[in-house]
């Protein structure tokens, strides 16, 4: 049995994490991790359970405002988690275990998200749940436009592993060693030509703005908020 705790739990034995100089032994570990990052995905659809937990107190992890439900890496790990064990910090060092099915939990994810109007993250969920509800479509544009405001709101700490943050959410995966995890931009534009059977260019761009940094089309998504998503069809008709 293996527990995932984070990063690390499946590195090459013979890696060696003393090396002669500190930059060796960092290149190391970022290697390893780069790796693995790229199988996120697949690593969790696998897990027999998956734990969340947080240091806020009297945090059920389902709210908009959870340190973990925030990160880059949070979509890759609870979409296809069949199981989840909850750790809730209660007031005086207390903690309490749930354990509950992961359908139920990304059910509450998504009805706080209808709360705080957060629509990429609402149809993320609902397409977890029943995928014939929401079209590949809708969920590609909703999975690449949340992941990128996610990347924004830490600073773009993470942001070389834009990329493999969503490889294996969208219909068709790359190769982990295909996606370099030098450049987010880089390994996100490969993402989207490898899965451009599956959504309308025209439609994704209708919802970010202009172009930044030269990356072609795709700049920064635009915030959803009510009546915008009329930019969509009002951008694929012209």
């Amino acid at each position: 049995e293996y527990i995932w705790l984070d990063e690390f739990c499946l590195s090459d034995e013979k890696l060696d994490w003393e090396a002669s100089s500190n930059r060796d032994a960092y290149e190391n570990r970022e290697k390893e991790r780069g790796k693995e990052l790229g199988r996120l995905a697949d690593i969790f659809r696998a897990a027999s359970a998956v734990c969340v937990f947080c240091n806020t107190v009297d945090c059920d992890h389902t709210g908009l405002h959870c340190p973990w439900g925030r990160r880059l890496f949070t979509l890759a790990e609870i979409l296809h988690a069949e199981t989840v064990w909850r750790i809730l910090r209660l007031k005086g060092g207390e903690y309490e275990f749930v354990q509950g099915p992961g359908r139920l939990f990304r059910e509450n994810i998504q009805a706080k998200a209808a709360e705080g109007r957060q629509w990429h993250l609402y149809a993320i969920m609902q397409h977890a749940s029943n995928s014939g509800t929401v079209p590949w479509q809708v969920a590609i544009h909703a999975l690449l436009v949340e992941a990128i405001l996610r990347d924004e709101a830490t600073g773009f700490h993470n942001h070389k592993y834009l990329g493999r943050a969503l490889n294996g959410l969208l219909p068709r995966r790359a190769r982990p060693i295909d996606l370099l995890g030098k450049d987010g931009w880089d390994d996100l534009a490969w993402l989207l030509e490898l899965n451009q059977g599956f959504y309308n260019a025209t439609g994704l761009a209708a919802v970010c703005n202009l172009n930044v940094g030269g990356h072609g089309w795709l700049g920064r998504p635009i915030a959803p908020s009510e009546g915008r998503e009329r930019l969509e069809p009002l951008a694929v008709a012209f």
